[in-house]
Formats: C-alpha cells, structure tokens, sequence
C-alpha cells in the first residue's frame, strides 16, 4: 500500500512546486496557474478532435 501511495504523493508534490515556481516566474496567483492549466486542457481536448484514424479504416488488402 506504501508504493501506491508514492504514485499519488509523487506527482502532487512535483506539481505544487511547479505551481509556485511558475506563479513566481509569471508573477501570476497561484489560483491564476491552476486556471490558465484548466483552459490549456481544454484547447488540447478540442484540438484533439482534429486528429483523424482514417489510416485504420481502410480496408486491408492482401499481400
């Protein structure tokens, strides 16, 4: 149970400190980074639509 806890632990603490490093950097509240991250995620979600798999429909032909 103590390894899975350092799957979650882990990525928080990285997080948090990239948080307040970026705010620093930016000069922005940490609240503002956690924003600008949820609209980031949001137009990486829409431009995800963009990407097409038509090369896996097509019908296969034999060699």
């Amino acid at each position: 149970m103590g390894v899975f806890n350092f799957f979650i632990v882990l990525p928080q603490v990285v997080a948090s400190l990239g948080l307040a490093a970026l705010a620093r950097f930016l000069g922005l509240q940490p609240i503002q980074v956690i924003v600008m991250g949820g609209v980031l995620l949001m137009i990486a979600g829409l431009l995800s639509l963009r990407i097409s798999d038509e090369e896996n429909l097509k019908p296969k032909l034999p060699s």
